[in-house]
């Protein structure tokens, strides 16, 4: 995602009127609820096919199907060469219906950035205090990330470019993003004080980091289903096998952030 602007952004939501937070609670609330609705109905059709095959599932709801196919668009077209003609089109709608579900096709997208971004933060936040040492809770951070990403039911490969993230309209976004990557610099560093870590550079560790995870978000739309691509914890134990002094010490780690997401009441 994005390094050399975003990391540098102010985090909070200075200059948001009352107002504006009330609105983006609400936003969040309501894309949280769509998802978790469209996570249960993938999983219901899901179990009805074949596991190796591309899946079928398809949103029944008006609102899922406008993400969903708003989430394609963007893949393919990119946000700007998308247009809410095309989006209503291709779910089968008139204009006026997607305008009743969405104000606009900025609000399409921020609903799709709370999905991919939004609980990943809040748990890093969590995480950044947490007792433990800096290498489990960096496996904890990177892995509970992951699990959100590859259940998402949408493609969110249309929402990783840099310059949708670097847009006046999608500010907040990015700053999120700071804040996350901000969160995983800090436990590379930890974990470089406590030795568990060879010293590299910690931007350099970050930029690889967040080079897999877009990988990971383009492979899954590309299978269009979670079994096609590595687990979360293979995922996680292959770039941190990468950072350890003594990769001997990974099976530790990894029962260490187990023990660690017991403890977190932020669950996915």
């Amino acid at each position: 995602m994005v390094h050399q602007v975003l990391p540098r952004c102010r985090l909070g939501f200075d200059g948001a009127s009352e107002g504006d937070r009330s609105n983006d609670g609400e936003m969040k609330r309501t894309a949280m609820k769509s998802y978790d609705g469209s996570i249960q109905e993938k999983a219901r059709l899901g179990s009805e096919a074949n596991a190796n095959a591309p899946s079928t599932w398809r949103p029944e709801a008006t609102s899922d199907r406008i993400l969903f196919e708003a989430a394609r668009l963007f893949a393919q077209r990119g946000f700007h060469g998308t247009s809410t003609r095309q989006i209503a089109r291709n779910v089968g709608v008139q204009q006026p219906t997607l305008f009743h579900h969405f104000d606009s096709k900025q609000a399409i997208m921020e609903h799709l950035l709370v999905l991919q971004f939004h609980q990943a933060v809040e748990y890093a936040t969590a995480m950044l205090g947490a007792d433990g040492s800096g290498a489990a809770r960096l496996y904890s951070v990177l892995r509970y990330d992951l699990r959100n990403v590859l259940k998402v039911p949408h493609d969110l490969s249309g929402t990783v470019d840099d310059y949708i993230l670097l847009g006046p309209e999608f500010r907040e976004w990015g700053r999120k993003l700071a804040k996350l990557h901000k969160v995983w610099r800090a436990l590379i560093e930890e974990g470089i004080r406590e030795g568990d870590f060879v010293a590299y550079d910690a931007s350099l560790v970050e930029l690889t980091i967040d080079g897999v995870f877009k990988e990971v978000i383009r492979s899954a739309a590309r299978h269009n289903a979670e079994d096609n691509v590595p687990s979360p914890d293979e995922l996680v134990r292959f770039m941190l096998r990468a950072l350890l002094v003594n990769p001997h010490n990974l099976d530790k780690i990894a029962a260490e952030a187990d023990h660690l997401d017991e403890g977190n009441p932020i669950t996915l």
